[in-house]
């Protein structure tokens, strides 16, 4: 299951406690949640960003950086925060089989995706022509 967090959700302090209470409460398998981010969170104190992923990660569930590539994108952050998964935002796949440009960035997710052994996922898949071309290129 995934879940988005919003930036105001993860900035408060006690979140990653009040997940945790959740979590056990209801007695969810924690690696069966995926919490999603939004480039937007990545624009809190790293600091506090990283302490907070971390706490998660621990307690098994895990992350992934949505609507990736649409907003405060750096490739810094790839290496220094504990995820696991890069959500393709829609707005690329949109032009994906009209738009070379389009391709090239879309590939070059996926290969550096690959390369940092996270999964992939691209949102808003609506046709077989984006399949196709997503399954071709990995």
């Amino acid at each position: 299951m995934s879940i988005n967090i919003s930036p105001r959700q993860f900035e408060k302090d006690n979140f990653v406690e009040n997940f945790s209470k959740l979590i056990f409460r209801h007695q969810i398998d924690p690696s069966h949640i995926i919490l999603e981010i939004t480039e937007s969170v990545l624009s809190l104190d790293i600091n506090q960003l990283v302490l907070k992923l971390n706490q998660l990660k621990d307690l098994g569930v895990l992350l992934s950086i949505d609507d990736f590539g649409t907003g405060y994108s750096s490739l810094e952050y790839l290496f220094k925060l504990p995820i696991n998964h890069i959500k393709i935002d829609k707005v690329f796949l949109d032009q994906l089989t009209t738009n070379s440009s389009i391709q090239s960035i879309v590939h070059a997710i996926i290969q550096l995706s690959k390369k940092l052994n996270f999964l992939v996922v691209a949102e808003g898949v609506e046709n077989t022509l984006q399949e196709q071309w997503l399954m071709k290129n990995g």
